[in-house]
């Protein structure tokens, strides 16, 4: 659930003028590009907190930690790169890598579990 603004939110920065035109109420319509990077930086740090913890809770292990670390510090570096500059093509980026993230972060999970 958490993951999901982070992603969405960050297409919506790239393609706020066509949300615009048809009148879709994407957060970066209904707010400011600041307030939209800002929201879009909390949710990412929100989700790695969300995905460290699950180790920290004894559901995976060391494979787990690993990847989660190394899937978050992807992950909080484009939401970094976002917050430095805003603009389509940061926003852009973090929306792919926020797909990246967690594609990597099931693949850590299923490593984790199976290994």
């Amino acid at each position: 659930f958490l993951w999901t603004p982070t992603h969405f939110w960050s297409y919506a920065l790239v393609h706020r003028d066509d949300y615009q035109r048809a009148c879709i109420p994407m957060l970066p319509v209904t707010a400011s590009q600041r307030v939209a990077v800002g929201l879009v930086i909390v949710h990412s740090v929100m989700v790695v907190a969300l995905s460290l913890a699950l180790y920290s809770i004894g559901s995976f292990g060391g494979i787990y930690l690993t990847g989660a670390a190394l899937s978050g510090i992807l992950l909080l570096g484009a939401g970094w790169t976002l917050a430095r500059r805003p603009s389509r093509e940061s926003a852009f980026f973090n929306f792919k890598a926020s797909g990246i993230y967690l594609g990597l972060l099931f693949t850590f999970i299923l490593a984790d579990v199976v290994i």
